[in-house]
């Protein structure tokens, strides 16, 4: 398993400019490439200084949930944590026994069920003291007798938004937004420079 630490640094002027204008940090499992929806894994009111941490811990989630923006996205039926290489059969509304025939490095899932089920991933992280315990990280949603996968990155997308919530969906800023991979380097700093977020220590 491995463990990830992520600071983010801001100056006091722009600490106390961002949360008198009432944005927050998001951040997004994954790259968000174009002006789409994004589910927001975490996000928080930003101070000076702002740690966040998880590892690589992964489960694996149901919902009925449809996807509507702004709306956060429950876990109604979970298996946490999950095994990569994995088929899970996903019936009654519950997770069952899974067998091995997903390609390594990633995770299946088998909507056994009789209707269209959001199916997600799940990751637990803390943010600023704060712990959020598998939170959804993406979701994908299938018909009956559709086999879906997921292959889990530790890339992340970080960005400004404003009144976002934890496991909401929104539609994000692609002009501002900052990836970080944390694949090769699990422990990293970046910075507001003022507009956005920057690779980098604060100078």
């Amino acid at each position: 398993m491995t463990d990830f630490a992520l600071t983010l640094q801001l100056t006091k002027a722009d600490t106390a400019s961002l949360n008198q204008q009432g944005y927050r940090v998001a951040i997004v499992k994954g790259a968000v490439t174009k002006a789409d929806e994004a589910l927001i894994w975490v996000s928080f009111a930003p101070f000076e200084q702002n740690f966040v941490t998880w590892n690589s811990s992964t489960g694996l989630f149901g919902s009925p949930d449809p996807l509507n923006i702004n709306a956060p996205i429950t876990a109604y039926s979970s298996e946490f944590p999950a095994s990569l290489g994995m088929n899970y059969p996903f019936q009654y509304n519950t997770f069952g026994t899974p067998e091995p025939t997903a390609p390594p490095g990633v995770y299946g899932i088998k909507n056994v069920d009789g209707c269209r089920i959001v199916f997600g991933v799940l990751q637990s992280v803390t943010a600023n003291g704060s712990s959020y315990h598998a939170q959804p990280t993406c979701v994908i949603a299938a018909e009956t007798n559709t086999t879906i996968q997921f292959d889990v990155t530790e890339t992340l997308s970080i960005f400004l938004y404003e009144g976002s919530s934890s496991g909401s969906t929104v539609i994000a800023n692609v002009s501002a937004v900052l990836k970080v991979d944390m694949t090769s380097n699990p422990q990293q700093t970046i910075h507001f420079d003022g507009k956005q977020f920057a690779a980098g220590v604060l100078s």
